[in-house]
Parts: structure tokens; sequence; C-alpha cells
């Protein structure tokens, strides 16, 4: 009979389930999930093998071990820089940068605090949460603004919750310009032709677009 694997003594890749989530959340929609799970596990690996959360690596090792192109491997990092798992520095002869691993704010409870602490709340109640006290939404745009602001939130995905405050001033003082980028980025997301994310697939539309 096989013996259960033992970890206690074995080296390892330590992540919070949390940031797994976020980057879950975050990629989806454009279909890069499982390349940013690929690559941030890479980076995990690395940081296993210096014993620190913050190492020097190259595109090329981080492509071989995740194995995705270097090209894929350097989108994702600049995208999982942009939800804040991790801080890049790249010197003047590009090679190799220094990552630092950041922590999730939303992080999981150990083990002996579950008995003491409430469950922690999932990703979807999180957003819910924080958008009552930093989003004007809900008060202060008419039923068509509301409806209009509801679609880019559900474009954005998790990042409307950085966006929430600048998206709602737009859909206030440019409505109808609001209206024709959501229209191009649910588009461009039903073709898969956004190949960054959707919060800066969405800026991106903005500044191209005229008022």
């Amino acid at each position: 009979m096989d013996e259960f694997r033992t970890i206690k003594a074995a080296p390892f890749c330590w992540q919070h389930k949390s940031q797994r989530r976020k980057i879950r959340a975050a990629f989806d929609r454009d279909k890069t999930v499982n390349s940013a799970l690929g690559v941030y596990d890479a980076l995990t690996e690395v940081a296993s093998d210096h014993e620190s959360e913050v190492f020097q690596t190259t595109h090329a090792k981080l492509s071989e071990m995740s194995g995705w192109s270097p090209r894929t491997v350097q989108d994702r990092l600049q995208e999982l820089k942009e939800i804040g798992l991790v801080e890049i520095s790249t010197p003047a002869l590009k090679s190799p940068s220094t990552f630092r691993l950041l922590a999730d704010r939303q992080r999981l409870p150990i083990v002996r605090q579950r008995a003491k602490k409430a469950p922690l709340p999932s990703l979807e109640q999180g957003k819910k949460n924080l958008l009552k006290t930093c989003s004007t939404k809900a008060n202060k745009l008419s039923t068509p603004q509301k409806e209009l602001a509801d679609r880019i939130e559900a474009a954005l995905g998790v990042e409307w919750i950085n966006d929430a405050g600048k998206w709602v001033k737009r859909i206030k003082s440019a409505p109808g310009k609001s209206e024709r980028v959501i229209a191009e980025v649910e588009s461009a997301a039903k073709e898969h032709r956004i190949k960054t994310t959707a919060a800066r697939y969405a800026e991106k539309i903005w500044k191209e677009f005229a008022p």
C-alpha cells in the first residue's frame, strides 16, 4: 500500500489561498487564469529556493518553470503587479529583475484562530462590503446611470473595487462616452480581443474615444 505523503520536513512553495482566489477572480474574464496561476506558482517556487520573499530571477527562468512563453510571463507579471501581489524592480540592463512577493490584504486566518473568529468573507462579499463604504453609486446616480455602472462593474470584475470612484465620475460627466466604452469592452471580451486586463483595456479605449 502506498504511503501518504509527508510535508513536515519537505521544501514547499507557500501561498495564501486568498491570493490564488484573487488571481482567479482578476484573470478569469480574459481567459488568462491558467497562465497567471502558473507564473505565480513559479514565483513562489523561486522564493522558496531563495528562502526569501525578495529575490532575483529572469523571465526566461520563470518561463522555463511555468511552462509559458517569455512574452506571456512578462504580461502576467505586469498584471500580478497591478493587482498587488508582487513588486518588480528591473535594472537598466533588463535582467535579472528583483521581485518581492506581497501579502494579500484579505488574509486567511491560521487554524487556531478559526475557532475564535467568524469565517472569512468570500471574495464577492468582500467586494460588496468595500463598495458600500467607497462607492457613491448607490445613492447619487440616476436609474440609467446605475444600470451603466452595473455593466462596467460586471466587465471590470474585481478591478472595479479600485476604479469605482473614477467610473462613477465619468458616468455622471460623460454618460454617452461611458456607454460607448463599456459596449466596446463587452464586445472585446466576448471576442477574446483583450490581451491585458479589462480595466486596462477600458482605460485605453476611454483615451482613444472622442468625448
